[in-house]
């Protein structure tokens, strides 16, 4: 089976601490995939895997997929998280339509979210010395 993108929804860009500050990554994440399932009129049962990522993952909450899938489709749709640097929803795109091209899914939402403004700053012991 051939892989092919039929929706495509994203939430908007803020800077860290601005508009968008009282939301987690996992928020966002919930947001785009309620209205990505919103707007394709696709039925959540027809979904077979969610491939759902960040960069910087919430110590409190490392698999920002599984916890985007329990809030936005079946509970019996796997979830996987990934993590790629600066192309994580280029990952979770490209392992959708792997699986899609493998036979092992029909309909896979692959998608990232992030949120600087709830990541603790890390610096390296040189950084922080003067």
């Amino acid at each position: 089976m051939k892989a092919v993108i039929v929706s495509g929804v994203r939430t908007p860009f803020a800077k860290a601490g601005t508009d968008l500050k009282p939301l987690s990554a996992i928020e966002l994440g919930k947001v785009a995939v309620r209205e990505l399932v919103a707007r394709s009129g696709l039925p959540g049962k027809s979904v077979d895997q969610l491939v759902f990522g960040t960069v910087v993952h919430d110590p409190m909450a490392p698999n920002i997929a599984r916890e985007v899938g329990l809030a936005t489709l079946p509970k019996t749709v796997p979830a996987t998280t990934v993590s790629r640097a600066c192309i994580t929803g280029n990952q979770a795109i490209a392992d959708a339509a792997n699986l899609i091209d493998a036979g092992v899914a029909q309909v896979v939402i692959a998608g990232s979210a992030e949120s600087l403004s709830h990541i603790p700053i890390m610096a390296s012991k040189s950084s922080r010395t003067s």
